[in-house]
């Protein structure tokens, strides 16, 4: 077997990639929201002392939340960043005429499953955005709008090339 059939053959395990990937940040948000709810129980017990800021709260929450349905907000930042209203499905990147254009595709999907890590890895970052000193909070603003927007590029790449072929004549996929 040749590194093309091997890696055209992963390929096909894709979907499952997808799926734990999925659940894995889904998990991490369920978590990262039930962490917010306690700061929010914590926060009715004056006497302690420690009293945790709203904000810290509403950003575990957002962050939290918004990881438990990544593929939401996955197809929302496509459409609106890339005008892709239906990203392509991972299980579509297979097949293909010549030998070498399944491994292209297999490589495709590989991209595909990093842009979910990386809106993941955004979101992480948001539940963290109350947490930082207001001097830091700029970078780490900056670091969650640069990752959404590679990641939904990552996402869309099979759409943006297309795009990018019918307006140039490049021809990737032709």
């Amino acid at each position: 077997m040749d590194f093309t059939t091997i890696f055209t053959n992963l390929s096909s395990e894709y979907p499952v990639f997808l799926d734990t990937i999925l659940w894995v940040f889904a998990a991490i948000g369920i978590c990262i929201s039930a962490s917010g709810v306690l700061a929010i129980v914590k926060m009715g017990k004056r006497d302690s002392g420690l009293v945790t800021p709203g904000s810290h709260v509403m950003w575990k929450l957002i962050g939290g939340s918004s990881l438990t349905d990544l593929m939401l907000w996955t197809k929302a930042w496509s459409g609106t960043l890339w005008a892709n209203s239906d990203p392509m499905g991972i299980s579509e990147y297979s097949g293909g005429s010549s030998a070498f254009e399944p491994a292209i595709m297999a490589a495709i999907g590989i991209l595909v499953l990093t842009g979910y890590v990386t809106l993941g890895r955004a979101y992480l970052m948001a539940s963290k955005l109350g947490t930082v000193s207001i001097e830091s909070r700029g970078d780490l603003v900056g670091s969650i709008f640069a990752r959404i927007v590679a990641g939904s590029a990552l996402v869309c790449t099979v759409h943006i090339a297309m795009a990018i072929s019918a307006s140039t004549g490049f021809g990737f996929f032709s």
